[in-house]
């Protein structure tokens, strides 16, 4: 089975996938990847994480990478194959590493009885304005129980900063997470940033397992919550292409090659 756009082929390695188009980022070619997404996502508008799982864009990192793919189909078009080639091996391999930044980390549930599963980082993406360039931003997870934890102590010294004189007792406690999700880097909730960095695990407690198994309905699944804090801040910067991006490279890669800064 073969996806067929002008002067390129998008093959998948195993005919018996056809139709499983959710597979197609992980069994293909890296320039067939980046095809894909100047097809699939630019026509369509689709989100380009899903090729790289675990990789998050901002609006403006999601258009580098589209001006990016474009720029190397575009050499594979017009002749250019190996340093196409070359390209999109090296930005794939980078952007494939983000994705898989730090592994998972467990958080206990249920009195201990049982765990739920996050990433541990998340690593977002942007543009940092030069060719091929992105700015990338690393969040560390941080769970919902923690930061309530952190506002409770805190809330007691909230007058020190506040007249909290006529506050109602939820002023003071939406106040308090306010400034305790400020100080531990999380993104200002209804921004940009803010929407890519929470997530939610749905679990079944023993008590509700139970219940339901004597018939008893109407009860909800529990949910454990993560937000990710902002820890540090890079780039993922392209070079060899004839342009200066003021930063050191002490990659062995040779010829054009996109690299990691801290």
């Amino acid at each position: 089975m073969a996806y067929r756009c002008p002067a390129l082929t998008l093959t998948r390695e195993n005919e018996h996938m056809t139709g499983n188009a959710s597979l197609l980022a992980d069994k293909t070619t890296p320039i067939d990847k980046f095809a894909k997404v100047t097809y699939s996502y630019g026509l369509r508008g689709g989100d380009p994480h899903h090729s790289w799982p675990g990789l998050y864009f901002t609006e403006a990192g999601a258009a580098r990478l589209m001006n990016t793919a474009g720029f190397i189909i575009g050499l594979y078009r017009a002749g250019q194959t190996e340093l196409a080639k070359t390209l999109a091996k090296s930005l794939d391999d980078k952007l494939s590493y983000l994705a898989s930044y730090g592994g998972d980390r467990e958080y206990e549930v249920d009195d201990g009885k049982q765990t739920v599963k996050f990433r541990d980082w998340r690593v977002i993406l942007g543009d940092d304005g030069t060719l091929g360039g992105f700015t990338v931003r690393w969040h560390r997870a941080v769970s919902l129980n923690v930061i309530q934890q952190q506002a409770e102590e805190y809330q007691p010294r909230l007058e020190q900063h506040y007249d909290t004189s006529e506050w109602t007792d939820d002023q003071k406690w939406q106040q308090a997470l306010a400034d305790v999700r400020k100080s531990n880097g999380i993104p200002e909730k209804g921004s940009e940033l803010e929407k890519m960095c929470v997530e939610h695990k749905r679990y079944v407690p023993e008590w509700l397992a139970k219940a339901r198994e004597r018939g008893e309905s109407g009860l909800w699944d529990n949910f454990f919550w993560v937000e990710y804090a902002y820890s540090f801040n890079g780039g993922l910067l392209l070079h060899g292409m004839g342009h200066e991006t003021f930063a050191v490279d002490i990659s062995n890669d040779g010829g054009p090659h996109w690299s990691v800064h801290t």
